[in-house]
């Protein structure tokens, strides 16, 4: 039982990166084009300033990253997550990360009926956080002593 819990803690802070990596890769795969034209249009500006000698005062507005609540929010879970299979045996953690994940499955729902978005595919990834969860739940002993 004992290499059943570690392979599982592997798995779950292995999938809780992988989450991470995923989200900031649908991130910036969705902004790229805005920041793209965003820093064309600060190069243009930069360009300006020193072609009429610092007399241009108008800078560009810049709005190029629409990192919303939600990204934030699948981002601190995954982090957490991860924070969590280091710390197998903080009950509070752990807890604290479950109420965070259910949140988060709220969420999801709601995501899904309302059309669903690149975000859905870090779902998975909680399926196995959750069966870690359980195991050090359920776990009789001290599972920070294995």
């Amino acid at each position: 039982m004992n290499a059943l819990f570690s392979v599982l803690r592997i798995i779950a802070g292995l999938t809780s990166v992988m989450a991470f990596v995923f989200l900031s890769f649908v991130v910036l795969l969705r902004d790229t084009g805005s920041v793209a034209k965003d820093g064309l249009n600060v190069l243009g500006y930069v360009t300006k300033l020193f072609a009429t000698g610092f007399a241009e005062s108008a800078a560009p507005r810049g709005d190029a990253w629409h990192i919303g609540p939600w990204q934030v929010m699948i981002g601190a879970l995954a982090i957490a997550m991860l924070v969590s299979v280091f710390t197998p045996g903080s009950r509070w953690v752990l807890h604290s990360v479950a109420a965070l994940a259910a949140i988060v499955m709220l969420g999801y729902a709601r995501m899904i009926i309302t059309g669903a978005t690149l975000e859905v595919a870090c779902l998975p990834f909680l399926a196995v956080w959750f069966a870690y969860y359980a195991m050090c739940v359920l776990w009789q002993r001290n599972p920070a002593a294995t």
